[in-house]
C-alpha cells in the first residue's frame, strides 16, 4: 500500500501529476545535489551587507559582481550624476574598501604591483639588439683582427 492513500486502486489524484518535472532527469530528482555553502562567502556577504555603506556595497557589487572595470564605474556615476568624477576618485574609494575588508579579516592588504619603467637606452636593448650589443663589447678583439 502506497503512503498517503488508503486504497491503491482509489486514487485522489492522478500519480503521475505527483511528480515535479516528468519529463526531468529522474537521477537528479532521486539524489538531488545539496547545495554546497562556503562559510567564507557567507561571512564576505555578511560582511558587505551590514559593514559597508549603500555606496560602497554598489560599488563592490557592480566591480566584483558585474565584473566592471573601476574607470567604467566611474563613467556611469558621471553620466547619472552629471558631476566630474576622477579615476583617483573611485579607486580611492576602491581602496578604502580594500582596507575596511582586510582590517575586519584581519589579513595583510594585497599591495599593488607598479610597472617599472625602462630606461631609454636598456628599452633599446630588446630582442636581437641586445644579443648583437652583447656580442660586439664581447668579442670586439676579435673583430678588428
Amino acid at each position: 500500500m502506497h503512503v498517503g492513500y488508503e486504497n491503491e486502486d482509489n486514487f485522489d489524484s492522478d500519480p503521475i501529476e505527483s511528480i515535479p518535472d516528468p519529463k526531468g532527469d529522474i537521477f537528479t530528482q532521486l539524489y538531488p545535489e545539496e547545495e554546497i555553502v562556503n562559510p567564507d562567502l557567507e561571512a564576505m556577504e555578511i560582511f558587505v551587507r551590514t559593514e559597508l555603506s549603500e555606496e560602497q556595497q554598489n560599488l563592490f557589487f557592480a566591480h566584483m559582481g558585474e565584473r566592471k572595470y573601476l574607470e567604467d564605474i566611474g563613467r556611469d556615476e558621471e553620466e547619472s550624476t552629471g558631476r566630474k568624477i576622477t579615476k583617483q576618485a573611485v579607486h580611492g574609494r576602491w581602496d578604502r574598501i580594500l582596507t575596511k575588508t582586510c582590517k575586519h579579516f584581519g589579513v595583510a592588504k594585497p599591495k599593488q604591483e607598479h610597472k617599472k619603467r625602462i630606461a631609454s637606452s636598456r628599452r633599446k636593448r630588446r630582442g636581437i639588439d641586445f644579443f648583437v650589443l652583447y656580442w660586439r663589447k664581447k668579442y670586439q678583439s676579435l673583430l678588428q683582427i
